[in-house]
């Protein structure tokens, strides 16, 4: 059976314990064309940005929430398998059952938490990512046009802006809209593997 996979992070601190939680992800199934072959489509992501319990988007997180929501998805898949399995195989083979790879491998349910951990302890600010000529974009998708919407991508604090698109997600007239939240991390000239790679090497060189 197919899964999804996290290639790595790129979380952006944006206070000092606020983080936007980016991934560079692959959901199963999904393909694009690139230089004339077929690959599994890699798209930046903002991880768990809608929160089920209050039911409304939360783009800015901390890292207790971040660490709180692995804990709450490990507990969620124990309970669905645990009938049928112990819970100690399935803390082994965590991935297999939540269908999710990081990178080429099944996480463990402590590998999975690990890894949003060291993504949080290796946070870089926007600052140092644009020192670096990485850019980021976060803005609002709407498949259906609505005349109204905000100049997001006008916005130049960073935090005011994520405050702003958290209003209009969660604003229930524009529901109709279907709006989505539309991330990229991006570097002239350079794929979404190459960018990852360079941030990778940020964080070693912190």
């Amino acid at each position: 059976m197919g899964c999804d996979i996290i290639y790595g992070s790129a979380f952006v601190k944006v206070t000092d314990n606020k983080y936007l939680p980016i991934v560079l992800f692959h959901s199963h199934g999904e393909y694009e064309i690139v230089n004339g072959k077929r690959e599994k489509a890699k798209n930046w992501i903002l991880w768990e940005e809608y929160d089920p319990e209050t039911q409304k988007y939360c783009l800015l997180q901390t890292s207790e929430k971040i660490i709180n929501d692995c804990k709450t998805t490990i507990k969620r898949v124990i309970k669905e398998y645990g009938e049928d399995k112990s819970v100690e195989r399935i803390k082994k083979y965590f991935g297999e059952y939540y269908c999710l790879h990081l990178g080429n491998k099944s996480p463990t349910a402590n590998g999975y938490i690990k890894f949003f951990e060291e993504s949080i302890v290796n946070a870089l600010t926007i600052e140092q990512l644009r020192q670096n000529g990485i850019n980021l974009i976060l803005d609002i998708y709407t498949p259906w046009r609505d005349p109204d919407k905000p100049n997001f991508l006008g916005v130049a604090d960073l935090e005011e802006r994520i405050l702003l698109i958290e209003k209009y997600l969660n604003d229930p007239n524009k529901e109709r809209f279907a709006p989505r939240v539309h991330v990229e991390v991006w570097k002239s000239g350079k794929s979404p593997l190459d960018v990852l790679k360079a941030i990778n090497e940020l964080k070693q060189n912190k």
